[in-house]
C-alpha cells in the first residue's frame, strides 16, 4: 500500500483543569509546511513551575512521508498509530524559556534548556461534534523540561489541515480562533467569552502567532480551558 499523503499541517494541543492547587502544564505542538518548502515546527508549554517555554524552527527538511523531522537540536515525530483514533508524539529538542512571553519579540532572548514530549492523543468514545480539522480527545503522557518530568492528563484536540494546498503560506491570511474543553475535560466548547491566562508568542518575520491559554465560559457550567490563537503584525500590542 502506498504511503498516505503528508498532511500540510498536523498538531496536538491540550489543556488541564483550572485549579490553583494543581501544577498543570498546557501545551501544543504543530508541524506545518511553509511556502518555502521547509517544515515549520512549533511547540510550547506554559504552567506553574516551568513558566513559558517555546520552540520554533522554520528550516527543517519537509518529510517525504509521515510526520518526522530532524534538525540542529530537534527531533520531532507525530505518528498516526490508529487512523482517526490514536496519535503519538515524540519530541527531543532544545527550547527557550522566557521570563515573559514578550521576550520572544526581543531577539528571542531566553534560557536554552532541554525540552521534550512523550505524548498520546486518543479520540473520545463519542466525538460526534468533531470537525475534520479539530477532533476532541484525551492527551496523556509526559513533558520533559531539563531534568524534570511532568505527567500530562487532560482534554485536547488533534488539529489536521489537509485543506491547505501544497506550498501555501499559512501566514498569508489573518485569523483569530478560540475554542476549548468544557469543565470535566471532554468534548469541545466555543469560547464565547474568554479570559487570557498565559501566552506563547511565535515570531515569523514581520508577523507573529500569539497562542494563549484561556478560560472558556460555558453557559450553566463552571469554566473550562482552551487555546486562543491570533495571527497579527510583529509590532502589535501584546
Amino acid at each position: 500500500m502506498p504511503p498516505r499523503p503528508t498532511t500540510a499541517s498536523v498538531g496536538i494541543e491540550w489543556v488541564g483543569p483550572l485549579r490553583a492547587d494543581v501544577d498543570v502544564l498546557c501545551g501544543f505542538v504543530r508541524l506545518t509546511r511553509g511556502d518555502d518548502g521547509y517544515a515549520w515546527a512549533w511547540a510550547g508549554v506554559v504552567g506553574p513551575g516551568v513558566g513559558t517555554i517555546a520552540l520554533r524552527d522554520h528550516e527543517l527538511a519537509f518529510p517525504r512521508r509521515g510526520h518526522a523531522v530532524r534538525g540542529d537540536g530537534i527531533w520531532l515525530e507525530l505518528v498516526e498509530e490508529t487512523p482517526g483514533e490514536h496519535w503519538s508524539v515524540g519530541l527531543e529538542s532544545f527550547a527557550l524559556r522566557y521570563a515573559t512571553a514578550a521576550d520572544a519579540l526581543a531577539g528571542e532572548r531566553g534560557e536554552r534548556i532541554p525540552f521534550g514530549f512523550e505524548l498520546e492523543w486518543e479520540v473520545l468514545p463519542d466525538a460526534g461534534d468533531a470537525t475534520p480539522a479539530r477532533v476532541p480527545g484525551r492527551v496523556h503522557g509526559v513533558v520533559l523540561v531539563a531534568e524534570q518530568r511532568f505527567p500530562i492528563e487532560g482534554g485536547g484536540f488533534l488539529c489536521l489541515d489537509d485543506a491547505l494546498p501544497p506550498m501555501r503560506d499559512p501566514w498569508r491570511c489573518a485569523w483569530h480562533d478560540a475554542e476549548g474543553v468544557p469543565h470535566g475535560g471532554e468534548g469541545r466548547a466555543p469560547a464565547h467569552e474568554f479570559l487570557e491566562l498565559a501566552t506563547i508568542i511565535i515570531p515569523c518575520g514581520a508577523e507573529r502567532l500569539d497562542r494563549s491559554v484561556v478560560a472558556v465560559a460555558v453557559e450553566g457550567r463552571p469554566p473550562g480551558a482552551g487555546w486562543s490563537e491570533v495571527r497579527c503584525p510583529i509590532d502589535a500590542p501584546s
